[in-house]
């Protein structure tokens, strides 16, 4: 029965994820004093604390990536030196025979460096076992049982590579398994808070109101973040490399662009957003940081709002 794949309560990045939840642990700080009375304490903000601790802590997908690319470079060049011993034999025979022959033709080896790895494994058996029947016959062109022989610990060598792989796609299987499960849970303790912050300032004070809101998503499926002068908001949207975005402004005028994280500067190129904006514009016109963060600056003298969403 196939693995059920976890899936993640949020739609933007972890380091999305855990912008947010510094900043607003940070807001919880600041109004603790009219938080408690409605019910969030600053124990509630502790464990949510411990939560953002141990999600930072977890490897990154790129470290896993970085595992299986460095574990198929290995797989490949041990199947580099599996093939040189196999050709050691074959290329003996074809020397005597060419490739017509049957003496050839029982390796079943035609384009054995096109093989898959699995068919490869069965290749250089049958080259082995074949090659131990009839290495004498070939001794004029230097064939010997220790070429033969040499084909095994190749096999094993290019065998226990190859299982490296299935290892470390499973390492990476059960790391996102848990990086999911604990970004949802941090993700649920955020949304408490958001709730907890927004209906104790929503007849009050709007800018704080404005400060625990995640995000808004309109009906025809925008992501809409308002931004007040001077302030600095990150967007909670997935970035996908190439991707095509729909960006509307209004206000400000707004800077936008990707971060490392919500405390770093933009890392490429910024969009300037006037008043007004309306267009289409490929994620490379405002940064190309697509396991990062997506940063709003309000730099302009009235409140700004940023509506946004992918449309290819």
């Amino acid at each position: 029965m196939a693995k059920k794949e976890k899936k993640r309560d949020y739609n933007f990045s972890d380091a999305t994820l855990s912008g947010l939840s510094n900043q607003f642990l940070a807001y919880a700080a600041r109004d603790t004093g009219d938080l408690t009375p409605r019910g969030y304490t600053p124990a509630d903000a502790t464990n949510m604390n411990a939560k953002l601790v141990t999600f930072n802590g977890l490897l990154p997908n790129s470290y896993y990536v970085g595992q299986i690319t460095d574990a198929v470079a290995d797989k490949d060049a041990a199947r580099g030196e599996l093939e040189l011993a196999m050709d050691a034999i074959i290329s003996r025979v074809v020397q005597v025979h060419g490739y017509d022959n049957t003496q050839y033709t029982q390796f079943d080896v035609a384009g054995y460096s096109g093989f898959s790895d699995d068919q490869l494994v069965s290749a250089a058996n049958r080259v082995h076992t074949i090659g131990l029947l009839i290495y004498a016959n070939y001794s004029a062109q230097g064939m010997t049982q220790a070429m033969v022989n040499l084909i095994t610990p190749k096999l094993t060598d290019f065998n226990t590579k190859l299982a490296l792989i299935g290892i470390k796609v499973n390492d990476q299987d059960e790391a996102t398994d848990l990086r999911v499960e604990k970004g949802n849970e941090l993700y649920a303790d955020l949304v408490i808070l958001a709730r907890a912050g927004q209906q104790t300032y929503k007849n009050t004070n709007p800018a704080k109101q404005n400060d625990y809101v995640i995000y808004e998503t309109t009906a025809s499926g925008f992501t809409k973040v308002k931004a007040f002068v001077g302030e600095t908001k990150l967007v909670p949207i997935e970035l996908v490399a190439n991707g095509v975005y729909h960006v509307k402004s209004s206000g400000g005028p707004m800077q936008m662009g990707t971060c490392a994280d919500s405390n770093a500067p933009f890392t490429g190129p910024i969009l300037e957003l006037p008043d007004g904006f309306n267009q289409e514009v490929n994620i490379s016109e405002f940064g190309v940081a697509t396991d990062g963060v997506l940063k709003l600056i309000n730099a302009g003298g009235v409140t700004g709002e940023l509506e946004i969403k992918r449309v290819s």
